[in-house]
């Protein structure tokens, strides 16, 4: 309300016209927010434990967690250099070739633990609920302009600070070293 101008709710339920279209908005943005970007302070990293029977045309299915949101990435190995696997979502399991998969997905219990959400994501978040709901055009357009600034600089804030809490990872390997670890002998390109 602060960014819109207006005064201060005292709850949910008011009927300020404002306050009614922010509560209407609210959690399509949060749930727009979290799949604006894959967030590390919500991301979760499990091995998937193996179920029978395995669906047909693939070797191994695997439930998917009560908690998952969205999907980032599916592999054989927590590294992340290793890349992922083939996989396949389907009715609440993943189903691969691997017979040890890991998945990594947004946990969705932090979309509705608003608690848990660090200030600049909650920040952000904010102005985008107030970008959402201010009206088109008004006379000046200067509160629209004043709000898409902040949206802009706190969305950009946001994505910084969530990307200093990823852990450090490590550079796709080259070709060298591929050519190398797989003891090729000879040029790579094979020149005599």
């Amino acid at each position: 309300m602060r960014l819109l101008g207006e005064p201060k709710i005292a709850a949910l339920t008011s009927t300020q016209p404002y306050a009614v279209k922010l509560v209407d908005a609210y959690v399509d943005e949060v749930r727009s927010w979290f799949e604006d970007h894959d967030w590390a302070f919500a991301t979760n990293e499990v091995q998937l434990t193996q179920v029978t029977p395995a669906v047909a045309g693939w070797s191994y299915t695997f439930n998917l967690p009560a908690n998952m949101s969205r999907i980032l990435r599916v592999a054989n190995s927590t590294r992340p250099e290793v890349p992922g696997i083939r996989y396949e979502s389907r009715a609440g399991q993943i189903l691969t070739d691997s017979e040890v998969t890991f998945l990594r997905y947004i946990d969705g219990s932090f979309i509705d633990s608003e608690g848990g959400w660090p200030q600049k994501f909650a920040d952000a978040l904010a102005a985008r609920l107030a970008e959402a709901v201010y009206p088109s055009t008004d006379e000046t357009n200067s509160t629209r302009d004043r709000i898409e600034k902040t949206r802009r600089r706190r969305v950009k804030d946001a994505k910084a600070f969530d990307a200093q809490s990823k852990p450090l990872g490590y550079p796709p390997t080259g070709r060298y070293i591929t050519t190398r670890s797989l003891g090729i002998s000879g040029n790579y390109r094979g020149r005599s």
